[in-house]
């Protein structure tokens, strides 16, 4: 057993009631739960010491990968208030809309009286605008796809739906163990070398990504894995140069056609294969629908294996 899923198993334990006990949570998280109160105190990943409810019941995400997992773990109910980019499951439309992180309707959050608020380390600067207005808020981030279960058990341990998280973190990893069982062993010259495109031309993802695991899992060689830059802008001569096998695009980047159409790019052997592909990019993000991201990559990078 790796020491982060022992980490994890503790906080379990810890959630089932064991008394003045504190452990080192996935990231820089720790968690400290008294049987005789009814809070828990945490060390988030933003190393910020925050005291909240044993079990929150009036809960606002900031975002709508962390809606969906709140959604996937069985917290809806206790969701009063979302972003406005909170679309799915259906049911998050109705919930109360209270903007975004960098356009946050203050009055209507404070309006909802939660009693915790979840939002990505990338959103930390609204925190001080609700801790004014005695707004508890946790801070959670995840870099890679094991990151990303440990943090739906995280997400789960603070909401007070530790069951659920856990049923769909294993869920999750159970389905990506079948797909690593059929490329674990393929060697570099049966992956495809892909290149992976963002929102933007030309941007890509290193190696401390989750897209780098994904394309690793789905059995494929990540061409942007070697650059500095979590997220770097390729030179279109570069990407020619290195003539990926596969190249794949998320739905709200450039269009398969508008990739195929590039200046020069009609010599590269995706190009020249037809091996270039959309993704969702909701099957991308850090949400339970990851999975099927991962699945729907290793079916274009390896149709002989997964049909």
């Amino acid at each position: 057993m790796t020491p982060r899923r022992l980490v994890i198993l503790t906080l379990v334990v810890i959630i089932a009631g064991v008394a003045g006990t504190t452990v080192l949570g996935p990231g820089l998280w720790t968690a400290t739960r008294d049987a005789g109160t009814d809070s828990i105190s945490i060390l988030d990943y933003a190393g910020r010491n925050v005291t909240l409810p044993k079990n929150p019941h009036r809960i606002v995400s900031l975002s709508g990968d962390i809606t969906e997992i709140l959604y996937a773990i069985g917290a809806e109910e206790k969701i009063v208030g979302v972003d406005r980019y909170s679309s799915y499951p259906a049911g998050a439309l109705n919930k109360t809309n209270v903007g975004t992180s960098s356009a946050l309707n203050l009055e209507t959050m404070v309006s909802l009286q939660p009693d915790l608020v979840i939002i990505w380390s990338y959103q930390t600067g609204v925190i001080p605008a609700l801790e004014q207005n005695n707004i508890t808020v946790v801070v959670i981030d995840a870099v890679s796809i094991d990151d990303m279960l440990d943090t739906i058990r995280f997400i789960g341990s603070v909401c007070g739906n530790p069951e659920g998280a856990e049923a769909l973190a294993s869920n999750m990893s159970s389905s990506i163990d079948s797909i690593r069982a059929k490329t674990g062993n393929l060697s570099d010259a049966e992956r495809p070398l892909v290149y992976f495109e963002g929102m933007t031309a030309f941007r890509s993802y290193n190696a401390n990504t989750f897209t780098n695991d994904l394309i690793s899992i789905a059995g494929g060689i990540n061409l942007a894995a070697n650059e500095s830059q979590r997220y770097p802008t390729l030179s279109s001569e570069y990407i020619i140069l290195m003539d990926p096998d596969v190249i794949i695009v998320i739905s709200s980047g450039a269009s398969v056609d508008e990739i195929k159409a590039r200046s020069g790019w009609q010599g590269i052997s995706a190009v020249k294969d037809g091996r270039v592909y959309e993704i969702d990019v909701k099957w991308i993000s850090s949400n339970p629908r990851l999975v099927l991201g991962i699945e729907q990559v290793a079916r274009l990078l390896h149709p002989e294996l997964f049909g």
